[in-house]
């Protein structure tokens, strides 16, 4: 636990109390504060980013050096992936990017700074 966290449960350790449960319907101000439309969670967009040539060849030559791709590219026989033009896709078409911690950074850096990018534009 955090310090925070240790501190309030030596704190609440001196009351004697029953932690019960209470549906939302019985409990119309919790429930109106969960339900505020400032509190919903917006579902995540799916994103999509351009993988540019050297992004491209990067991914390639991780591909030689992750062991699970050095399987998918030698075997060929997992249903769940196709490896076409040097790249390995997934069944619904997504590109397969191995564990690469420099190439997973590269990916976030170019999709976050055209996330960047677009809200300065409509500002």
């Amino acid at each position: 636990m955090a310090i925070g966290q240790v501190r309030w449960s030596e704190f609440l350790q001196q009351f004697d109390y029953i932690v019960t449960y209470r549906a939302g319907t019985e409990n119309h101000v919790a429930d109106a504060l969960s339900r505020r439309p400032d509190h919903q969670l917006a579902a995540p967009a799916e994103s999509t980013i351009t993988v540019t040539d050297t992004l491209q060849s990067d991914i390639k030559d991780a591909y030689h050096h992750d062991p699970i791709t050095k399987l998918l590219i030698t075997k060929k026989i997992n249903p769940k992936y196709e490896y076409r033009d040097d790249m390995i896709y997934t069944a619904d078409n997504r590109l397969y990017v191995p564990n690469h911690s420099a190439i997973y950074t590269k990916i976030l850096s170019e999709a976050h700074d055209v996330m960047s990018k677009r809200t300065v534009r409509n500002k």
